[in-house]
């Protein structure tokens, strides 16, 4: 790929740079200013930068420049599906999360099929979440769930956090209607005192620990997840116990088991109709003991399965083989 400074038009930005450049108040008063081609609308918001120091010539110099670069044709290949994500080769499908469900055709390029899975996780997520706050999912001691703390850094926490804030003035009180509803935490800062500040005046025994990661490597994350763990032990929760109050959100099930080698409650879809290339179970590493795994239970929908199984911290060989 060729580098954005060798191509022509970073070679006429440089030179326009070099220029005397006028005052944002003088560029303001151009002829044909206010009929520049610099501001955009979509959903219900306008973007306006106009007021920005640059000109016709330059704006459209930076217009080549992103053609040059191929800006386009990424955009387009994102759109359609393609595996533009080089280092983990696969697609990236944003759009796709925020696509219309049961949306076909031209408004989802990406493939309806692909659309229906997404909205199929989306349902998943929410269905669980209702249930977190009906308080029907509880904890170890067969209480439920008070507070629901999340770990994980970048999109992993700001996504999460900033939809939680947004929406805080449409939350009920709790289930029911009920007084006392439950309560969002969320820790990204790996110095020790920012958990210890949030959990400090929780109750293990009602608090549910959610670690979000695409990875399970990033250190700021695992290191938040181990103390959580420890205060989790430390408040009696030890052992199998704590598969009731740690859940883990992942895009791969092959490094979530570092995070705590216990029973787990696995969760995958089976294929949609007509879609090919989705796996019926998930691809688990060699040390995960099957043997004495539950057997699948479909619920009513035909689209979730779910077993009971036993995995222990992948070693070297185990990552390997589940990773190639």
């Amino acid at each position: 790929m060729t580098s954005p400074t060798a191509l022509p038009a970073w070679q006429t930005l440089t030179e326009f740079a070099a220029l005397p450049q006028p005052h944002l108040r003088e560029r303001l008063t151009q002829p044909g200013r206010d009929a520049m081609q610099a501001a955009a609308d979509g959903t219900g918001i306008r973007v306006d930068f106009t007021r920005q120091a640059f000109d016709g010539a330059v704006f459209s110099a930076l217009v080549s420049l992103a053609k040059q670069a191929g800006v386009e044709a990424q955009r387009d290949a994102m759109f359609q599906g393609e595996a533009i994500n080089t280092s983990e080769q696969r697609a990236v499908l944003h759009v796709a999360l925020r696509g219309t469900p049961g949306a076909t055709g031209d408004a989802t390029p990406w493939g309806a099929e692909i659309q229906q899975l997404v909205q199929d996780e989306l349902d998943r997520v929410c269905a669980f979440a209702e249930r977190v706050r009906a308080g029907e999912v509880k904890s170890s001691t067969g209480a439920a769930f008070t507070d629901v703390v999340n770990i994980g850094i970048g999109g992993s926490d700001l996504g999460p956090r900033m939809a939680a804030d947004a929406l805080a003035h449409m939350c009920s009180d709790g289930p029911n209607g009920k007084v006392g509803g439950l309560r969002v935490h969320f820790v990204s800062n790996p110095d020790a005192w920012a958990l210890h500040s949030t959990l400090r005046g929780l109750d293990p025994k009602t608090t549910m620990v959610i670690v979000a990661s695409k990875t399970f490597t990033t250190q700021e994350t695992m290191t938040n997840a181990a103390s959580a763990r420890r205060w989790l032990e430390d408040g009696g929760i030890t052992g199998a116990a704590q598969s009731a109050h740690a859940h883990r959100f992942a895009p791969s099930l092959l490094n979530v088991h570092e995070v705590a080698p216990l029973t787990y409650n696995v969760v995958w879809k089976t294929p949609a109709q007509g879609v090919s290339n989705v796996p019926l179970r998930p691809v688990l590493p060699p040390s995960c003991d099957m043997t004495n795994a539950s057997e699948p239970q479909l619920e009513d929908t035909g689209v979730v399965t779910s077993w009971q199984l036993q995995c222990p911290a992948l070693g070297a060989d185990d990552r390997q083989a589940c990773c190639a």
